[in-house]
């Protein structure tokens, strides 16, 4: 067992369905958490906005902000609130909870201390009750919120998850900070002249709404270099970087002009394939196995005849419908592909087609879920539009508010309209005489009537 695995809080961070109503009135706390993104704000002005945030969702005593110093290799407070006195120098290096929600990476809480490190962590804080969650980038840990109060048995389940919620996405914003602090977050990977994942990410962010626009499939191949660690040590670590670009060189030749290429990993080369339905990435991507197979390296001295083999994972949208899902779902494909003994192509299934039986029930949860993962307004109901589109299969769908004098309806999202959104946006519809107006006439009568 890990250290402190008994505190750890089992929820995802996501919204429940059977809880969704009451958190509602959360979600505005989750819309200002991901506009604020675009603001550009210095570190410690971001991390006073994230506790501002935290303290509309879940009110606290005390509360501390961790942050990673690479060359340290320690954690230092970065914010500290409430308290009121002297900040205990016992805290100035973390704390056991700390060391548990970094080795874990998943929320701690505890809700009464029962031993006797825990006891001294409650008198350095003056509380019995705390929550600690971690802030990744680039897969490690490099931030800790905590939260305190003096009693015991203050935080919830939900609390909890509602504050995972935050940390998610508030990363995105963290990632632009950490980046700056850090000189080796360049665009480009130097090896191979690739983007890096970050920018892969953006750009699978960006194909996805378009995709959701339109109507439109498009894949993810993420293809890995088959015992890519033990190959790095018959050559030298520094030609594994070589292979690579050997790799993406090959890639690179037969790629279309509107697909985009990455660095992913290490080992691995991530692709976005606009407009490749399944079929078309699987055909394409056992299309680059084979040429990879037979292809002898060049670039390593003495290892003219080294043969390298791939594992291709696929995934696909709208089968995968989130930009998570896509990822890991290929991510999971791949790992299926090298336990076959590599140089193999598989497929991720993707929620919609696992779930035959209520695809409906599934799209529902896939919309509670994804609520809070929004920049802005016009990107959460582009989400909405589209989640009616796929559960009615409706070709044409429109969200319409009442104008400032209640008397017209005018059209603020919309698909199916042909590019014709702008003009239909510069319309108003009156109440009367009008199916939606009627809609919203009758709405208005039964309020009435209550």
């Amino acid at each position: 067992m890990k250290r402190g695995e008994k505190y750890i809080v089992q929820v995802a961070p996501e919204l429940d369905v059977r809880v969704a109503q009451g958190w509602i009135k959360n979600l505005n706390v989750l819309l200002k958490s991901t506009m604020i993104y675009s603001l550009n704000l210095k570190m410690s002005s971001a991390l006073n906005v994230m506790m501002d945030l935290v303290s509309d969702i879940v009110p606290y005593d005390r509360a501390l902000f961790y942050l990673l110093d690479d060359d340290e290799k320690q954690y230092h407070p970065s914010l500290v609130r409430g308290f009121e006195e002297t900040f205990p120098p016992q805290l100035s290096l973390g704390n056991i909870v700390l060391d548990w929600t970094v080795e874990n990476h998943q929320p701690v809480r505890i809700n009464n201390p029962d031993t006797k490190t825990l006891e001294e962590l409650a008198y350095y804080t003056g509380c019995r009750s705390a929550v600690s969650i971690p802030i990744s980038h680039d897969n490690r840990v490099k931030g800790i919120l905590q939260i305190f109060k003096t009693e015991a048995n203050r935080f919830s389940d939900e609390n909890v998850r509602m504050l995972w919620i935050l940390a998610l996405q508030m990363e995105g914003m963290f990632h632009r900070l950490f980046k700056a602090r850090d000189p080796s977050g360049l665009e480009k990977d130097p090896f191979t002249d690739l983007p890096r994942r970050a920018v892969f990410e953006q750009e699978l962010e960006k194909e996805l709404i378009r995709s959701r626009r339109n109507s439109n499939p498009f894949s993810v191949l993420l293809v890995d270099i088959d015992g890519f660690k033990e190959l790095k040590v018959a050559v030298m670590s520094l030609e594994g970087d070589i292979m690579v670009r050997e790799v993406s060189s090959l890639i690179g030749k037969v790629i279309r002009r509107i697909d985009i290429m990455a660095r992913y990993s290490e080992s691995c080369i991530g692709l976005i394939l606009p407009d490749a339905d399944a079929q078309k990435a699987s055909v394409f991507a056992n299309r680059i196995k084979t040429m990879v197979s037979a292809n002898k390296m060049k670039g390593i001295a003495g290892h003219a005849s080294l043969g390298l083999t791939v594992s291709v994972g696929v995934s696909t949208f709208p089968g995968s419908v989130t930009q998570l899902e896509l990822l890991q779902g290929a991510e999971e494909a791949a790992r299926r592909a090298r336990a076959q003994g590599g140089n193999a192509v598989e497929k991720h299934l993707g929620t919609l087609a696992r779930a035959q039986g209520d695809p409906v029930a599934i799209q529902i949860q896939e919309l509670l879920s994804s609520m809070g993962r929004f920049f802005n307004l016009d990107a959460l109901l582009e989400q909405l539009v589209y989640f009616y589109s796929r559960a009615a299969r409706a070709g044409r769908v429109s969200i319409l508010v009442l104008n400032d004098n209640g008397a017209a309806l005018r059209f603020i999202q919309g698909t199916g309209f042909h590019g014709f959104e702008e003009d239909i946006r510069a319309m108003s519809l009156p109440l009367k005489n009008s199916i939606s107006g009627s809609v919203e006439i009758g709405r208005a009568s039964c309020r009435e009537r209550v």
